[in-house]
């Protein structure tokens, strides 16, 4: 077993590329950034069958249970709204990737604070009594400054 773990379901790693992979994560923090070199990292490192989405869905739902939808949920939001266009490309072309449980995880783990901040917005917007709505208010200017880092947050700076 490798500093990485065991390989994705269904695949096997190469160990050169193990360790370009284990260098590049460890350089890297919990972000949208991240997930596209995984992405990518997988696409050109990995082999084997793609892995059955019937499979990985059973496989998910059971170590999710009913935070099963919640997940998928947060690793579709990264998936097409944080990943680079050429990500996208990638995930389409190989369905190996799209099925494979270890890159499904990972990017519901890095959607659900994405998701989360998402959902802070949404009260703030919706609340027309709240301090970001009211100019006078003296709490004003830091609400729409935090409003504002949140939206870099989930949308990232494009």
């Amino acid at each position: 077993m490798s500093a990485l773990g065991t390989a994705p379901e269904g695949y096997r790693w190469d160990a050169e590329g193990v360790q370009a992979f284990g260098e590049t994560a460890a350089a890297l923090g919990v972000s949208a950034e991240e997930a596209t070199r995984w992405i990518s990292y997988v696409a050109q490192h990995a082999t084997g069958p793609p892995p059955d989405a019937d499979v990985t869905e059973a496989t998910l739902k059971r170590e999710w249970g009913d935070r099963y939808e919640a997940n998928m949920e947060a690793a579709r939001f990264v998936a097409h709204k944080r990943l680079s266009a050429n990500d996208r490309y990638v995930l389409r072309e190989h369905p190996g990737l799209q099925n494979d449980p270890a890159i499904i995880r990972r990017l519901a783990e890095v959607g659900r604070p994405l998701l989360e901040a998402k959902e802070k917005i949404r009260k703030i917007q919706e609340n027309p009594g709240h301090p970001y709505h009211n100019p006078s208010h003296p709490a004003h200017a830091t609400f729409v400054a935090e409003v504002g880092a949140l939206y870099r947050t989930v949308y990232g700076d494009r």
